[in-house]
């Protein structure tokens, strides 16, 4: 019995291999990821919008009497107040098209992860791999074999010539 119990624990594991990719990391050291995130941080903001908000400031110079004029004109407090609801409603609709834009492009990001990880799972032939920071998977354990995390070169397929 003693052989055979011996034998028994130095065979491999039989059941499905797991992978683990941390999605985090993988998109940090994206090159993409890094340029997308580049573009959206400098913000466009439109020229209509810089114009009217020199326009705005202008006015509001005028009103406080701190800007020199030849032809001095009645501006109405309005005038100011719909130039300044024009302002902020041009910049409500550029940080709404930011936001859209910002998240069209992590969806095109996960998809470019997931197709990666799913690849390299295939390669490394394992049956499941988990996003090592997804609140669902309630316990992991590293040390009990079996699990293998394919992060970096899920990273080093995106950022190959393999694509």
């Amino acid at each position: 019995m003693r052989g055979r119990a011996s034998a028994q624990e130095r065979e491999p594991a039989t059941g499905p291999v797991v992978g683990v990719a941390d999605v985090e990391k993988v998109l940090r050291n994206y090159g993409r990821a890094s340029r997308v995130k580049n573009e959206l941080e400098r913000g466009n903001t439109s020229e209509e919008l810089r114009q009217k908000q020199v326009e705005l400031d202008d006015l509001e110079r005028e009103v406080a009497g701190k800007r020199f004029s030849f032809f001095r004109r009645k501006i109405s407090p309005a005038e100011v107040e719909k130039k300044r609801t024009e302002v902020q409603a041009l910049r409500e609709q550029e940080a709404r098209a930011a936001r859209e834009k910002e998240k069209k492009e992590m969806e095109a990001l996960l998809t470019d992860v997931r197709g990666a990880v799913a690849e390299v799972g295939r390669e490394k032939r394992l049956a499941l791999v988990f996003d090592s920071n997804a609140p669902q998977i309630l316990f992991l354990n590293p040390r009990a074999g079996g699990v293998t995390d394919v992060s970096d070169a899920a990273i080093e397929w995106l950022n190959s010539d393999r694509r």
